[in-house]
């Protein structure tokens, strides 16, 4: 038989490791940093989640990648520009006799909503979702200018402009 200690710090390894939502975006799960290379001191960076974090967080999360991008390309400050919000909605249901999956998704925000819709069966278990995503064209710079941000700044936590 195992100890209940061993088997409560297994599996607090295990949940503690998936608690994070800041991480790189990998394959198909809607979560994590991206960004792009547009010129030779300007990026598109993206933070997304599906976990219906507050736009606060988010935006932390957008500024906290931008930051690295900043020290990693010897820049020591930023500013955010073309800042783009976007909310949607998934439903997944799924019935386990008949292995059928519906989902329902719903992207955007107000008048701009573009649903897809797949439904083969009642649902047996459902799971809702509210994705969230802000991209911002990101400027950097080694001349402290007005509205700009200090990466280290945003990195110890301070994240005034």
């Amino acid at each position: 038989m195992k100890s209940p200690s061993l088997i409560l710090l297994f599996c607090s390894y295990f949940l503690t490791g998936c608690s994070s939502i800041y991480h790189p975006q990998q394959g198909w799960v809607p979560e994590g940093y991206s960004e792009t290379k547009l010129e030779e001191k300007k990026y598109s960076v993206t933070f997304q989640t599906y976990r219906g974090e507050d736009w606060t967080v988010i935006e932390d999360n957008l500024k906290r990648r931008a930051a690295q991008i900043a020290l990693i390309n010897a820049f020591s400050h930023f500013s955010l520009g073309e800042l783009k919000r976007n909310e949607g909605y998934e439903f997944n249901e799924y019935n386990p006799t008949t292995h059928a999956m519906s989902t329902v998704s719903v992207i955007g925000v107000g008048r701009n909503q573009n649903s897809i819709i797949h439904i083969e069966t009642p649902p047996y278990s459902a799971m809702h979702y509210i994705l969230r995503s802000i991209n911002a064209v990101v400027s950097y710079s080694n001349n402290p200018e007005t509205d700009q941000f200090e990466a280290e700044n945003i990195l110890a936590g301070l994240d005034t402009p």
